[in-house]
C-alpha cells in the first residue's frame, strides 16, 4: 500500500476547493436565472440566501473531512518515526558489537556481552563481601567491649585488695589543699559596695587585686595611677609654666628659677633669695596685666605691667577649681606692692602653700564623689 503524503493531501484539498468554487458559480447562475424569470422579488432573494447557505455547509463539510484526513496522516507519520528510531538504535548496538569483535585470523577476545556479564558478577561479589565486612566489624566491637569490661573488673579487684594507708594520706592531703584554696580565695559578700563609686558590686563585674581590695570594672579602668605620680606631674607643669613666664619677661636669673622649682620645701629658701632684691620680688609675682579689648598674646613684651592681677598655678586637672578661686579675687588698682593685699602664691610660706594644695585636693575628691 502506498503511504499517504502531505503533497497528495494538498492536491486533494485544492481539487475540493475548485469543486466548491464550481458549485458556488452554479448556484449563482441559478439564482440569476430565477431572478430574471420570476415575478416576485422577495421570493428570489430567499432562494438566493438558501443557495448560499447550502454552499457554505458543503464547504464546511469538506474542510472537516480534510482535517480528519490530516490528523490520521499525522498519527501514521508519528508511528513510522518511532519505528525508525527503534531501528536506528538496534543498528547502533549491532555496530558496537561488530567493532568489539576481533578481525579474522587473530585470537578471538571476549565479547561485549561476556564482559558485561563478568562485571555484573563482580558487582554481586562486592556486595556480598561488604555485608560480610559489616558483620565482622560488629562482632569485633562486641568482643572488644567484653575484654574491656573484664580488664576493668580485674583492676578494680586488685585496687580493693591493695588499698593501703599511703593512699588515704594522699587523699587527705588533696582535700586539705582544696580547703586551703577555698579559704584563701577572695569572695564577694552580700550588699558590698565599691570603694570608689559606692555602687553595689556584682559578681560578674567586680575586679579583685592581689591585696584583696575589690573594685567594679568601670572604676578599675578609670584609675589614672598613684597619687604620688599625680602630684609629680602637677609640679612639673607648674614649674614649666613659671619658667616660660619668667623667660618671656626676662627678669629672673637662673638661680632664682632653680630656687622656685622647689617652692614646696619646708625651708624658706624662696623668701630668703628674694629679700635683698625688691625688684626681683616684685617680678617674681605671677601676675599679668588686665587684657585690653581684642586678642593679645599671653606672654608678650608689649603688655603694660602696672595693673596686675593675682593668679594661681594649677594643672589642667584642677582648672575648674582655679577658675572658681579667680572669680572671688578682685584686680588691684595701681602698681602692686608687697605690703598691699595678700602675698602671691610663690612668695607665701611653705605652710600656706601646703594648705592651699590640700584644699585643692579636697575639692577634687568631692568632685569625684559627685560623679
Amino acid at each position: 500500500m502506498r503511504p499517504k503524503t502531505r503533497s497528495a493531501a494538498k492536491a486533494k484539498s485544492v481539487h475540493a476547493e475548485s469543486e466548491g468554487h464550481e458549485d458556488a458559480s452554479v448556484s449563482r447562475r441559478r439564482a440569476a436565472k430565477g431572478r430574471g424569470t420570476g415575478t416576485d422579488e422577495d421570493g428570489d432573494d430567499s432562494d438566493g440566501d438558501n443557495l448560499l447557505m447550502v454552499s457554505f455547509e458543503n464547504h464546511l463539510k469538506k474542510v472537516n473531512s480534510q482535517f480528519l484526513k490530516l490528523k490520521k496522516e499525522y498519527a501514521a507519520l508519528k508511528e513510522k518515526n518511532e519505528e525508525l528510531t527503534r531501528d536506528l538504535n538496534t543498528a547502533r548496538e549491532m555496530a558496537v558489537e561488530n567493532e568489539a569483535q576481533p578481525k579474522r585470523g587473530k585470537k578471538a577476545g571476549p565479547s561485549v556481552t561476556s564482559l558485561q556479564k563478568e562485571v555484573e558478577g563482580l558487582k554481586q561479589r562486592i556486595e556480598k563481601l561488604q555485608k560480610a565486612e559489616k558483620k565482622d566489624k560488629k562482632l569485633i566491637k562486641q568482643l572488644r567491649q567484653k575484654e574491656v569490661k573484664k580488664e576493668a573488673e580485674y583492676l578494680q579487684d586488685d585496687a580493693d585488695d591493695t588499698l593501703e594507708v599511703d593512699d588515704s594520706a594522699h587523699k587527705l592531703r588533696k582535700l586539705l589543699r582544696a580547703f586551703k584554696d577555698l579559704m584563701m580565695a577572695t569572695s564577694l559578700e552580700d550588699g558590698e559596695d565599691c570603694d570608689v563609686c559606692y555602687d553595689r558590686l556584682q559578681v560578674d563585674g567586680t575586679v579583685c587585686f592581689p591585696c584583696e581590695h575589690l573594685l567594679c570594672e568601670d572604676c578599675f579602668q578609670k584609675l589614672p595611677g598613684p597619687n604620688k605620680d599625680e602630684w609629680d606631674e602637677l609640679l612639673k607643669i607648674a614649674n614649666k609654666f613659671a619658667v616660660m613666664d619668667h623667660q618671656s619677661r626676662g627678669v629672673l636669673d637662673t638661680s632664682e628659677e632653680e630656687e622656685e622649682e622647689n617652692f614646696l620645701d619646708d625651708d624658706e629658701s624662696v623668701t630668703a633669695s628674694t629679700e635683698p632684691n625688691p625688684e626681683g620680688s616684685a617680678s617674681h609675682l605671677l601676675s599679668t596685666s588686665p587684657e585690653p579689648e581684642g586678642t593679645v598674646p599671653l606672654f608678650s613684651e608689649d603688655v603694660p605691667t602696672t595693673p596686675k592681677k593675682k593668679r594661681l598655678i594649677a594643672s589642667s586637672d584642677v582648672s575648674s577649681d582655679v577658675e572658681r578661686k579667680e572669680d572671688h579675687e578682685k584686680p588691684v588698682a595701681g602698681p602692686s606692692n608687697g605690703a598691699e593685699g595678700s602675698p602671691s602664691y610663690a612668695l607665701s610660706p611653705a605652710a600656706e602653700k601646703r594648705r592651699k594644695m590640700e584644699e585643692l585636693a579636697e575639692a577634687r575628691a568631692q568632685k569625684r564623689q559627685r560623679r
